[in-house]
């Protein structure tokens, strides 16, 4: 089951990544759905989109517990800031 998970997880990613996500928010509900639906705890997960919309990174910006993460908007600009 792990295996088929990471595969189907990285189809989805080079999927979401090969064209824009705004014109397939059912790619990008599965997308999110896969890499977080499984989750124990929170994360804060910030998807960097380029001008077109497409995906340029998704990265985890903060863990937390059952139901809450710390969030800094300042990290998450100055991430933005170092992607363009």
């Amino acid at each position: 089951l792990k295996a088929a998970l990471e595969v189907s997880s990285r189809l989805l990613k080079e999927e979401i990544a090969a064209k824009p996500v705004i014109q397939s928010w059912t790619a990008l509900l599965d997308y999110c759905r896969l890499t977080l639906g499984h989750k124990k705890e929170e994360e804060f997960h910030v998807l960097y989109l380029d001008r077109e919309f497409g995906l340029m990174a998704d990265e985890m910006q903060q863990r937390g517990t059952v139901d809450q993460a710390a969030v800094y908007p300042r990290e998450v600009v100055k991430r933005g800031l170092e992607l363009g």
